[in-house]
């Protein structure tokens, strides 16, 4: 439950960050997810599990996870800093910013203390590269 509101008993999984306008039906899905899992295991988050974020690019689109997070831990009454997020690297954006700077570490950075892994996904990344390359060679 969050923002008062009962969850559904049905489980599913949180997706890729998209427009603005899907943003509330990610944070219902992670919701309903969350309390299907910790209704199943007796209110126990499995062992090293972890929320993770797909496609992340820019970190000022991040922060809003761990806030999010914390108010999951507080409706769920899960301890604080209990829920994780990994990161999956797969756009070229994630790798170098507009400034041409390492984007890693500060996508990490915005996750406040809870970020703890950070996978490359490489098959969405060089299909991403190879679909720009496509485009500039004609």
């Amino acid at each position: 439950m969050i923002d008062g509101r009962p969850s559904a008993a049905r489980s599913g999984s949180a997706s890729s960050p998209s427009p603005k306008s899907c943003a509330a039906a990610r944070v219902r899905t992670l919701d309903i997810f969350l309390t299907r899992l910790l209704a199943d295991t007796g209110g126990r988050l499995p062992e090293n599990f972890v929320v993770t974020l797909a496609k992340v690019t820019i970190p000022r689109r991040s922060p809003r996870s761990p806030g999010l997070l914390a108010r999951l831990e507080e409706a769920l009454d899960l301890p604080p800093e209990s829920l994780k997020l990994e990161i999956m690297v797969e756009t070229p954006q994630a790798i170098l910013n507009a400034r041409g700077e390492c984007n890693v570490l500060p996508l990490v950075e915005a996750g406040r203390g809870r970020c703890v892994a950070a996978h490359f996904g490489t098959y969405d990344y060089t299909g991403r590269v190879a679909t720009s390359r496509r485009r500039t060679s004609t």
